[in-house]
């Protein structure tokens, strides 16, 4: 299944998921997935003309967000997943720094370096209650696609945001047992969404060539990365940027860190100008899914 991407934030670009590959949009995409209205495409996620009127509205943005229960608290993770017509798909527990230096050294540049875990029903609903009553508004108005909810240290939603992730979309591929094509078309009413691997943890890295974050005409060529590392490496286009980000996943988190090294090792000794983070054992914290994390840390594989 070939799913389109048409966010305003980067390039026109479409995800074969298989491979994660980027090209320029065709016609021959099944599903789009866009952040305002494409032509000539039947099947689009993460647009909806109402909600795309209340946040250009602050009047109606100011009632989406009484209605929602949302707070100018700080968010310390967030939450991703799907919204379809019944409701949200899984969901994974997602933590990330944006500093381009390990150990959050050096100028913030967005999502460098994160990691997730899935989250049962039972435990985001009964931690997040307003959770419920956001599922509903969405629904309601029609919704259909990715979102991302920050949320607070005192379990409030501090954001709704809609549309494509790229970063958190390779940690829920990744977390995913089944193609997310499923996902895709349970979003329309057709089957059943992807099953989530419950008892494994995924990580990633934003891959960059220097002089990123500072822009120069160099930065036009597409990360390279070896055949053996594609499977595992989301391409994206960033502003003037072309970047990626590589993901792994595993039942514990020593295995994830080993499987994203064996990756980052072979894509660096292929285009040895490439720049990523590394520290990934440094501050895991989580807030719903803490005790897991914690056990996945300690966990060490037979």
């Amino acid at each position: 299944m070939k799913i389109g991407v048409n966010d305003t934030a980067y390039a026109s670009t479409y995800v074969e998921h298989i491979n994660n590959t980027v090209y320029p949009i065709t016609k021959d995409c099944e599903i789009i997935l866009a952040d305002s209205p494409v032509e000539g495409y039947k099947n689009v996620l993460n647009y909806n003309e109402k909600i795309d009127k209340t946040l250009s509205d602050e009047m109606l943005l100011d009632a989406f967000n009484d209605l929602c229960n949302i707070t100018d608290e700080y968010p310390v993770v967030y939450l991703y997943g799907f919204l379809g017509e019944i409701g949200f798909s899984p969901l994974i527990e997602v933590s990330h720094k944006s500093q381009m230096m390990a150990y959050d050294v050096g100028i913030e540049t967005g999502f460098t370096r994160g990691f997730a875990i899935p989250i049962t029903d039972g435990d985001v609903f009964a931690a997040v209650p307003d959770l419920r009553n956001i599922e509903d508004v969405l629904v309601d108005v029609g919704y259909r696609g990715e979102i991302t909810i920050g949320i607070s240290r005192n379990f409030k939603i501090t954001s709704i945001i809609f549309g494509h992730s790229q970063p958190c979309f390779a940690l829920y591929n990744e977390l995913a047992k089944q193609n997310l094509g499923h996902t895709v078309n349970w979003c329309f009413g057709v089957g059943d969404y992807a099953a989530m691997n419950e008892d494994a943890i995924a990580i990633t890295t934003l891959l960059s060539y220097p002089p990123f974050p500072y822009t120069s005409p160099e930065l036009t060529e597409i990360i390279k990365v070896p055949p053996a590392a594609e499977k595992h490496t989301y391409h994206y286009t960033g502003g003037m940027h072309n970047l990626a980000y590589t993901a792994a996943w595993g039942v514990s988190l020593p295995e994830a860190i080993r499987r994203i090294a064996i990756t980052l090792k072979k894509s660096s000794a292929y285009k040895k100008e490439l720049q990523y983070r590394s520290d990934f054992r440094y501050d895991t914290k989580l807030l719903i899914g803490q005790d897991k994390l914690e056990e996945l840390i300690r966990f060490t594989n037979p």
